[in-house]
């Protein structure tokens, strides 16, 4: 087996189900840190780590330490794989090219008010991420070279483990196509205004450029635009904003 898809989740069993619906075929392993999920596991066969945790950092720090094979992808629940040949290009990809250590693609994301847009990843660091989560497959040895989720980022470990991706030079592919349709009701969507916080936090620690940082400034505006818009316009300023 060369890819483990890792699934964490906190007592929805709803979104949950949906998620393994969509991964017939491919190796799961849930990170499940409440109460409910056991009887789905049983019920898709798939590998399960079933206790407490610290909270989402350390849940998918649990993920990666459990995950088998040589890469990992992490598909959250309420995330659904709507591209089902993705995770196996992605592996094939990473085996013909020894040189590429992650590769990424384009989601669907279904915001509350703008309804379903389809986002790509960030040229720039600081205007966002330059992979998007949900779709990256990445090879294991990434981790030992850079680290694993860092428990102190309650919102954007994900933002501030990229930030060591790029800082590192790793090379990553990205693949022209929507792979993943993406829950906008999640952590870092209902939590934006935490979530850019932490990644103020993450470019002063890792010492990004000024440029980097310029680019971040103007991340922050247009989300306080958005904030300050009247509600008739919000639904039209997400759509652009959000390209």
């Amino acid at each position: 087996m060369k890819l483990q898809v890792i699934t964490i989740t906190y007592n929805n069993d709803l979104e949950l189900e949906h998620t393994l619906s969509t991964l017939s075929g491919y190796q799961v392993l849930v990170i499940n840190g409440g109460d409910q999920g056991r009887d789905l596991c049983a019920k898709f066969d798939v590998r399960a780590v079933h206790e407490r945790d610290r909270g989402i950092s350390d849940a998918f720090n649990k993920g990666y330490n459990n995950a088998l094979g040589d890469y990992v992808m992490y598909l959250n629940s309420g995330d659904l794989l709507i591209d089902r040949d993705y995770p196996r290009l992605a592996a094939e990809f990473l085996d013909r090219n020894p040189n590429v250590d992650y590769v990424h693609a384009d989601i669907l994301f279904a915001d509350q008010n703008a309804g379903k847009i389809r986002l790509k990843p960030s040229k720039n660091i600081g205007r966002g991420m330059v992979f998007l989560h949900p779709t990256l497959v990445i090879r294991k040895s990434v981790f030992e070279a850079i680290g694993v989720f860092k428990e102190e980022y309650r919102v954007a470990m994900d933002y501030e483990w990229g930030v060591r991706l790029v800082k590192s030079g790793f090379k990553g592919h990205h693949f022209d196509r929507v792979v993943v349709e993406m829950d906008g009701g999640g952590i870092s969507s209902t939590q934006e205004e935490s979530a850019i916080r932490e990644c103020r936090k993450a470019l002063i620690e890792n010492n990004m450029s000024l440029g980097v940082h310029l680019c971040f400034v103007q991340r922050l505006l247009l989300f306080k635009l958005r904030r300050l818009a009247p509600k008739r316009f919000l639904s039209l300023l997400k759509r652009t904003l959000r390209k």
